[in-house]
This record gives structure tokens, C-alpha cells and sequence, in this order.
């Protein structure tokens, strides 16, 4: 019988003793890769160039070769995981040697007070004309190949089967027509449609847009509709006209959450001032009637771009991060300086600013309260964007070159800060209970 219960008592420890020998194996007290410091300027505008550089004529099919090193890989990669909130903290690190990559990607977990790390690392090299996983470790525990082919597919197919925005990503994976390992580099080869485009901003728009918030973003696009019914015959409005209402709107709403209706208002704005369909905001899971958002263009200081720009980077700045928002901002002027309307320090003061209003949108209940009441009393577009200049608007990429060099020259960096000053002088920016020092 003692032999009988002790056998049984064995039986009974051996999935405990299994469980912890995989936890020792899998999980560390040490990170494989150091968590990188905040990302510098010189980096931030490196990040922008390598988006430029690589983003494709807009509305034209094209293929693109990207080509990255080490280094760029690194930058980019450990600047996306920063802005996804689950992975805050972790840090990945590339090494390409000729036709072979390995990757170390350490994220931290906690446990109560106790903090310990996942250490994943893996292994890529070419082969059959392309790169391809040769081995990945779990902290010490390899993975099966069988396993690694099994979860890869898996993942696609699980892509292709969740929600509307995520069988958008699963698409756009095809565009992907080649990646290679060669010379210490990684290689893309990307097919550019028009189409491909559209499904990138469906996308976006659906990700940044959680379900529990559609549905307010459905109220205040019929409240822009209401606004702008008494304009009739009108072409164009300042934003200034349609602010103080719409603000007005979100302080009855709020209640508990004053900055998930501040979040809401600037995503229907920038739906609004870009005249895209509000279906592509929306899932299949918000079943409503969908209102269309009226023909009337926005400006400030009579101009329909600045508007564009100052409400999208608001929205931005209020969907995910002031960081993220700034950069693809950013992204897009050198990109027009390359391929369309030119460099423009009058678009780049309408992206900070409008960062600005992201930020204090969404701080906290208290700015975002703070925030309502202000533009309610607003009757000047100065308020919230000071006179642009404009002699050093639509520069090709040389005409900047040479008045400029690059973004890293002191010439840029003074009239950048000389923006930066403007901005932050208005009372909107420095009163804001967001800018003031913590007591």
C-alpha cells in the first residue's frame, strides 16, 4: 500500500517537475539584448529617411527593392516595438553575416515583484533562392522544425480568418514577392499596387480604431453632418467654424472618459478633412447605419492642406503615440520633396501642432476636460496654428539640399526650433494642463 500511494504520489509530481524544468528552460533573469536608450534626433531622422526612401508613388503600381543592413533593421524594428504597449521594454537585435541573419529578441515579463525575461532567438539563412528559418530557441529550448513550419502556417491561416482588418494584413503579406539574404543585407522585393495603398489605410484606420470606439466615431461623424447642414452653399469652412461645436459635443458626452471622446472627435475629423468613407473606420462587428460625411473641405488659412495636416497628425498623435505620429509626418514631407509637391516647412508646423493637440487630447481626464473648454472659446485659427511663413515652402530635394543640406544641419535645426517656439508660445500648447511641471 506505501509503495502503492508513493508511485502515485510520483505520478502525480511528474507534470509539476516537467512544467518547471520548461519555465527554467524557456524564461531568464537576464535579457539577451539590453533595452535600448530613447531613440536621439539623428536617429528619429534616419528612421524618417528610411520610410521615405522606400515608400512608393502614390497611385501607381510600381515594384520596390528595399535593401537593408544591420543597422537599419535594428533601428526600425526596436522603434516599432516601442510603440506597441505590450512589448514596451523589449528589445531586438539583427546580425547579418553575407547570407545569414541571426536575431535576438528579449521581452520582459513580471510575475508580482518578481521580473524575468523570454529570450527568443533565431536563426535565418538563404537557401532554395531565399531566406528562410533555420532554427529558433525559446531561452534554451529549441524548437522543432516541424514545429516552426507548423506555427508559421498556422499563423497565416489564423491571419486570414480573424477580423476584417487583420484579413487586410494577411493580403498585403503577398505583396511581399521575394526577401533574400546576401552581401550583410536583407533584400525585399515589393509589389506596389494602387489597390495595395487603399488596404494599407483600410488597415490602419481599422487597427487604430478599437471596436469599443467606433461607435463613438459614428456619433460624432453625425454630428459633423449636423454642423454642417446649416452651411449649405458653403464649399469650404476654417476648422475654427467646426471646432468649438464639435468640442462642445464631446464635453456633454464625457463622463468618465473624457479623452476616449477627444480620441474619437479628431479620428472623425480626420476621416472628414480627407474625405474618406467612414466604413473603412468600422468592422463588420458595428452594425449601424453608417452616415456619409458631408462635401465640404476644411482649411486653415484658406488652405486645404494645412488642415489635412494638422487634423491628421492630431488624430495620429491621439490614436497611438506623439512619437509615431511625428515620424510618419515627417516621412511624408521628405517623400513629397522627392516625388511630389516639395518640402514644406508650412505642412511640417501644421504636423507639430497638431501633435500638440494629440497629446493634450488624450493625457488624462484632466487635459483632455481642459482641453473641450478651451476650444469652445475659439474664434481665430492663430490659436491654434501661428502664421505659417512661407518662403521656404515646396522645395525639391536639391533646392532643400542646398539651402538646407539635411535635417541634421544647424540651418534646419534652428528653423525648426524657431517652429517649435511659435508653437509652444500659444496659449492652447503652454497652458495646457499636459505642459505643466508635476508639483
Amino acid at each position: 500500500m506505501a509503495t502503492y500511494l508513493t508511485s502515485k504520489r510520483t505520478l502525480l509530481l511528474i507534470p509539476l517537475i516537467v512544467l518547471t524544468v520548461l519555465v527554467v528552460a524557456i524564461f531568464d533573469t537576464q535579457p539577451s539584448v539590453e533595452s535600448l536608450a530613447p531613440f536621439d534626433t539623428a536617429e528619429i531622422r534616419d528612421i524618417e529617411q528610411i520610410i521615405a526612401d522606400n515608400s512608393p508613388a502614390y497611385g501607381q503600381q510600381s515594384e520596390s527593392d528595399l535593401s537593408l543592413d544591420s543597422d537599419s533593421l535594428n533601428l526600425l524594428t526596436n522603434f516599432a516595438l516601442q510603440q506597441i504597449q505590450t512589448l514596451k521594454g523589449s528589445a531586438i537585435r539583427f546580425t547579418i553575416d553575407e547570407d545569414t541573419a541571426n536575431t535576438r529578441l528579449a521581452i520582459p515579463q513580471s510575475l508580482g515583484p518578481v521580473d524575468f525575461y523570454l529570450n527568443i532567438r533565431a536563426r535565418f539563412a538563404q537557401q532554395d533562392g531565399r531566406a528562410q528559418l533555420q532554427s529558433l530557441h525559446f531561452g534554451q529550448l529549441p524548437v522543432p522544425l516541424i514545429v516552426q513550419r507548423s506555427v508559421e502556417k498556422l499563423a497565416g491561416f489564423r491571419l486570414q480568418a480573424a477580423s476584417p482588418a487583420s484579413q487586410e494584413l494577411a493580403s498585403l503579406r503577398t505583396n511581399i514577392k521575394d526577401y533574400q539574404l546576401g552581401n550583410d543585407r536583407l533584400y525585399l522585393k515589393v509589389q506596389w499596387e494602387p489597390e495595395t495603398l487603399e488596404q494599407i489605410r483600410t488597415y490602419s484606420q481599422q487597427m487604430l480604431v478599437p471596436p469599443e470606439g467606433q461607435q463613438r466615431i459614428v456619433e460624432y461623424v453625425r454630428q459633423i453632418n449636423f454642423i454642417t447642414s446649416s452651411l449649405e452653399g458653403q464649399r469650404r469652412i476654417s476648422l475654427v467654424t467646426l471646432l468649438p461645436e464639435l468640442f462642445a459635443f464631446a464635453a456633454q458626452r464625457s463622463h468618465d472618459d473624457a479623452a476616449q471622446e477627444n480620441r474619437a472627435l479628431l479620428q472623425a475629423m480626420s476621416l472628414f478633412v480627407t474625405d474618406t468613407p467612414l466604413t473603412q473606420a468600422l468592422s463588420s462587428s458595428v452594425s449601424v447605419e453608417t452616415p456619409t460625411l458631408p462635401a465640404i473641405r476644411t482649411s486653415l488659412y484658406r488652405r486645404e492642406d494645412l488642415s489635412q495636416h494638422f487634423i491628421n497628425s492630431a488624430a495620429m498623435a491621439a490614436s497611438t503615440n506623439p512619437d509615431v505620429a511625428e515620424v510618419l509626418a515627417n516621412s511624408k514631407e521628405v517623400y513629397d520633396a522627392r516625388l511630389r509637391s516639395g518640402f514644406s516647412f508650412s505642412d511640417l508646423a501644421a504636423n507639430l501642432a497638431g501633435v500638440r493637440l494629440g497629446e493634450i487630447a488624450v493625457h488624462n481626464q484632466d487635459s483632455a476636460l481642459w482641453l473641450q473648454s478651451y476650444m469652445q472659446t475659439l474664434t481665430e485659427e492663430s490659436q491654434l496654428l501661428p502664421r505659417p511663413r512661407t518662403d521656404a515652402d515646396g522645395l525639391s530635394e536639391s533646392d532643400f539640399a542646398e539651402s538646407f543640406i539635411d535635417r541634421n544641419s544647424p540651418a534646419y535645426q534652428q528653423r525648426l526650433q524657431e517652429i517649435e517656439t511659435m508653437i509652444d508660445a500659444l496659449p492652447l500648447y503652454q497652458e495646457a494642463p499636459e505642459r505643466q511641471p508635476q508639483e
